[in-house]
C-alpha cells in the first residue's frame, strides 16, 4: 500500500509556495490568493493611449509641470481587475478555450 511509502504528506497554501502571493477582497467579497505573474500581453494602442491619458488625468502634473504616472503599473492594474470583475478563473476552466 502507499502507506508504506509516504508517513507523512505536507499541503502547502499557495501562499507557501509563492511567497510574493497577495489576498485581496473582490467586489463579491470573497478573498481570492493572487499571484503576479510577468506575461507579454496583447493590447490594441487605442486603449493603451486611453490608460495614458485617464492616468494623466487623474494623477496631474508634479511641481514642474510634468505628469509623473507608472503606464506599465497602470496598464497590469486595469488588465488584472478586468480579468478578476469577468471571471478569468471560469474562463480558463473551460476547455474549449484552449
Amino acid at each position: 500500500t502507499l502507506d508504506n511509502h509516504f508517513k507523512k504528506i505536507t499541503i502547502f497554501t499557495p501562499s507557501q509556495i509563492f511567497p510574493n502571493i497577495s489576498r485581496i477582497a473582490t467586489a463579491m467579497t470573497e478573498e481570492k490568493d493572487l499571484i503576479e505573474v510577468h506575461v507579454n500581453v496583447e493590447i490594441t494602442t487605442a486603449s493603451l493611449q486611453t490608460i495614458v491619458e485617464n492616468a494623466k488625468k487623474i494623477s496631474g502634473r508634479n511641481e514642474k509641470g510634468h505628469y509623473q504616472v507608472d503606464t506599465a503599473g497602470k496598464v497590469s492594474e486595469m488588465i488584472s481587475r478586468f480579468l478578476l470583475e469577468n471571471d478569468f478563473e471560469g474562463y480558463v476552466r473551460d476547455i474549449n478555450n484552449f
